[in-house]
Parts: C-alpha cells; structure tokens; sequence
C-alpha cells in the first residue's frame, strides 16, 4: 500500500508479504516526488487604441499560467509600458507592487491573478502621443521548482494625440491707427 502524498511531497510505500506457512514480514520506504513547474503562458490582445487624453483605459484579454494544480503552484507576471501608467484594482489574494506606474509586478494563484488582471487599466502620461507597447513576461512556479524560461506577449499601443485648443496669454493692448499705415505694438 501507498499512505500519503499525492502529486508531490513526501509518501511512504509499505510492503508486507506473506509465506506458504503464514509467516509475514513487512518493509516500509518513504517515496519523493519532487515539484515540477509547469511552462508559463502568457496572452494579451493585439491592439489598443486611444486618445491622448483618455485615462484608465481598460486593457481586457490579459491573462497567464499554467492554472494551479495545488496550493503552492503560483505565477508571477511583469507587465510594463514606455508611455503611461498601469492599474489593477483590490489585490485579494495576490502580490502587488508597481500599482500606478509604468511597471506593474503580480503573484499568486494563476485563478487569483487573472481575476485581478482581468480590471487591468492604462493612462498615457499627460500630452504623450505616439505608439507605447505593454509587453506581458510571466514565470510558474511549482513549489521550490521556478520553470527555467519566462514567456512573453505584448500589445502595442496606439496613442492618438488630441488637437488642444490655442490660448492667448499676455497683456491686452490697445491699439489704433488709420488704414493703410503701421500701427505700433508696445
């Protein structure tokens, strides 16, 4: 019989065999099977497309794993843009740094962190336009095991610049003059 364990971890295998004349002799072993991190996934849509003037954008189809299998089976994903700043909202169960700037880093639960990727938004830094990319880079882990390479996707962005309106600022001046002669501006 095999007590314990399960995909991963720790399990003892007990043998107990019985001879012709009923005698029996029992021997035990413990068995590890050591965590194996799944490959990464990452997606994110191609295209985004906004006005300079917009903010909080939402940014939808942003997503990783591999989905846990169990309880230590975790992803990590670094999101970042060149132009603007990134935002996810309440982090229930996930590791969050970077909120509100140009590189936002999540961890946890595959299920968790897409849960919160999925309120994912971006705001283009005031008067930018122009393209920006958010490039997506995420890592599994299984355990103690890290999966050896990140995987990457990206979204370029396009930033449509907003004609502003012309505003006059300075002293008023008076002038006046007869047609057809220079009239001077002091």
């Amino acid at each position: 019989t095999l007590t314990g364990g399960s995909d991963e971890g720790s399990a003892t295998l007990n043998v107990t065999l019985t001879a012709s004349d009923g005698s029996t002799t029992t021997a035990s072993t413990t068995i590890t099977v050591n965590p194996v991190a799944e490959p990464p996934i990452a997606s994110a849509p191609l295209l985004l497309s906004l006005n300079e003037n917009a903010s909080s954008v939402a940014i939808h189809g942003v997503s990783v794993g591999p989905p846990a299998e169990d309880s230590n089976d975790t992803v990590s994903a670094t999101l970042t843009v060149a132009h603007g700043t990134l935002h996810v909202g309440s982090p229930a169960g996930v590791t969050v740094s970077g909120d509100g700037s140009a590189t936002l880093t999540v961890s946890g639960v595959a299920a968790a962190v897409n849960s919160l990727l999925d309120g994912l938004t971006y705001t283009p830094t005031a008067g930018y336009g122009g393209p920006d990319q958010l490039s997506v880079s995420a890592t599994s882990t299984d355990g103690s095991n890290t999966y050896p390479t990140a995987t990457m996707a990206s979204t370029t962005i396009t930033v449509t610049p907003v004609a502003e309106a012309a505003v006059l600022t300075g002293t008023v001046l008076t002038a006046s003059g007869h047609e057809g002669s220079a009239i001077g501006l002091t």
